[in-house]
């Protein structure tokens, strides 16, 4: 089976760049705990307000990662890679489209 481990983390304002680097070290506690080397997480940040997703650079990177696995390996269950997202809040995705 494969897997993929993101680590997705945003702030709006670069005077608080370093809260980047506090979640990305309370998310990698996280993983871990489940089991999950450091060196196998893929690291997206942006510091960066944004009002519709379109603007969300990095998350859209894993999605189109996303979608390219998908595509190049198919759908069956086999193929499959499973893939986890870790976020520090669920606030970092839970914006609409202005």
């Amino acid at each position: 089976m494969n897997k993929k481990y993101f680590i997705y983390t945003r702030i709006s304002d670069d005077k608080y760049e370093k809260s980047i680097d506090n979640q990305e070290d309370i998310i990698k506690k996280l993983a871990k705990k489940d089991w999950i080397d450091e060196s196998d997480l893929i690291i997206k940040s942006e510091i960066k307000s944004w009002k519709k997703w379109s603007e969300r650079e990095a998350f859209n990177e894993i999605i189109k990662e996303l979608e390219a696995d998908e595509k190049r390996n198919g759908k069956k269950v086999d193929n499959r890679i499973y893939w986890w997202i870790y976020f520090f809040k669920i606030d970092r995705l839970a914006r609409n489209d202005a």
